[in-house]
């Protein structure tokens, strides 16, 4: 599970995922025809417990590059603690909807209050298959 340290801006390589379209070999980066994510608090041991921020539930996705997507910021109450980015997409406008979830940890090396909305610059790479 990777870890953010709280009051640092992200970076697009803090909480991303990348799209292959598996159906050619090899497989290559393809774009789907829509990005969503939704960020939570996972609030037991076993992460089947989830306190979803209202505001990140379908927020879009920003694209870094052909099939990568990436959390473009925290919300500005994230405290320390363990945390889920859901990524749901549609491969085409009349696909069904998939969904793939990443953990992460936001963690604080020195006392601090609240954490203000960071811009991204753009995660270990969470692959979904396009087909």
């Amino acid at each position: 599970m990777p870890a953010i340290n709280k009051g640092n801006p992200l970076t697009c390589e803090d909480l991303k995922v990348c799209f292959f379209d598996e159906s050619v070999d090899p497989p290559v980066l393809q774009d789907p025809y829509i990005v969503l994510y939704s960020l939570s608090k996972v609030s037991d041991t076993l992460c089947s417990k989830e306190q979803l921020y209202t505001e990140t539930i379908d927020s879009t996705a920003i694209r870094s590059g052909i099939g990568t997507y990436y959390v473009p910021g925290l919300v500005k109450d994230m405290e320390v603690g363990n945390y889920r980015v859901r990524w749901k997409w549609k491969d085409t406008s009349t696909d069904v909807w998939h969904e793939c979830c990443y953990d992460f940890t936001l963690y604080s090396l020195t006392p601090c209050n609240n954490i203000d909305q960071f811009s991204s610059t753009c995660s270990t790479c969470l692959q979904a298959s396009i087909t």
